[in-house]
């Protein structure tokens, strides 16, 4: 089973539904968000897993602090709908990072641990990333494709392999948000910009900004493909 089953179990509709919700909270004026109030049903919670970390963006993003209630949410989407049994390395690889930044994010905006979520060898606190199956080598389509399917950990605070990786190869990232412009792949296209714009201070790349107002001005109107691309906007405005 991987992750586009989990997408199986959540609708297309609930999806977008949540991921415009918190599209409008990053967007909208600044009141509280409530991740509770978008969420009713089983539905709603596998929409919250298939958005992973990008349903806290408003509390990491506008450093909002997280209630009981919201970091609940989140408990209750991992128990409902756990990892599966992996088929593949690939698919392991996915649910192990994606879960790891789901608890890491929750951790730091001040929730509790969430079950099941990974922990470093030997019960570290501080729940370090895992690190030894991350990949290195790959020739940049594969790198990127990967990145791409992992955008969710392209978040303030979440350092991993991923992010080591993404600023040790800003150009092979750029040459595949490119790539995915040219093939009429804007959520790929954005997905990847979130990396470029992630450590944008440290690391200037003068393609960014046009890339953006490309994607704007061409991306779909699919609320989950329109919160990629804002959440790259927000990381680029904080350099």
């Amino acid at each position: 089973m991987k992750i586009t089953e989990t997408r199986s179990q959540a609708p297309a509709d609930a999806t977008e539904s949540l991921a415009e919700s918190v599209l409008r909270a990053l967007t909208g004026p600044r009141h509280a968000f409530r991740l509770r109030e978008h969420v009713h049903n089983p539905t709603d919670l596998a929409a919250v897993r298939v958005l992973n970390t990008d349903a806290l963006a408003p509390f990491a993003l506008h450093e909002q602090p997280i209630s009981a209630e919201d970091a609940e949410v989140i408990r209750e989407a991992v128990l409902t709908y756990p990892p599966p049994e992996p088929t593949d390395h690939g698919s392991a690889l996915l649910w192990r990072y994606r879960d790891w930044a789901l608890g890491r994010l929750l951790r730091d905006l001040g929730g509790h641990d969430v079950p099941g979520t990974p922990e470093a060898p030997g019960g570290d606190s501080e729940i370090s990333a895992p690190t030894a199956e991350f990949p290195t080598g790959q020739g940049w389509p594969a790198f990127t494709a990967l990145l791409a399917q992992l955008s969710s950990l392209a978040m303030p605070g979440l350092r991993s392999p991923a992010r080591d990786q993404a600023r040790l190869r800003r150009q092979d990232l750029t040459r595949g948000m490119v790539r995915a412009m040219l093939r009429k792949d804007p959520p790929t296209a954005a997905r990847l910009a979130r990396w470029v714009a992630l450590d944008l201070a440290d690391e200037p790349e003068p393609l960014l900004a046009p890339a953006l107002a490309h994607l704007e001005f061409y991306a779909t109107t699919a609320p989950r493909a329109r919160l990629e691309l804002t959440i790259a906007r927000l990381l680029e405005a904080r350099k």
